[in-house]
């Protein structure tokens, strides 16, 4: 790899950081305002779907932001506790040894 490629792939690490901090944050938000809505007792009865999907969207933002920031998306795309993240992300386990991502 030449100097330029390692400064390649140190802006795509950097911006896949950066990217999972912010889905990270979006996530926070996601569920604050979850448990807002929760706390209205009519709201909670009349749109709990709803607010089961604000929960699924937060959780799935969370997985995402977490492989992205991990040093190795094989290792942890296992601790993905979401089913679909973990099926949509499977072409990870084709490079078991993380330094060849």
């Amino acid at each position: 790899m030449t100097n330029s490629d390692h400064a390649s792939v140190r802006g795509l690490r950097s911006t896949m950081v950066q990217s999972a901090e912010i889905l990270g944050e979006m996530s926070t938000m996601i569920e604050a305002l979850g448990v807002q809505l929760c706390l209205d007792p009519v709201v909670a009865g009349a749109h709990g779907a709803e607010l089961q999907a604000i929960d699924h969207t937060s959780q799935k933002l969370r997985a995402i932001a977490d492989l992205l920031q991990a040093d190795c998306q094989v290792s942890a795309l296992s601790n993905i506790g979401l089913d679909e993240i973990r099926v949509r992300f499977k072409h990870l386990t084709d490079y078991p040894d993380c330094r060849q991502l």
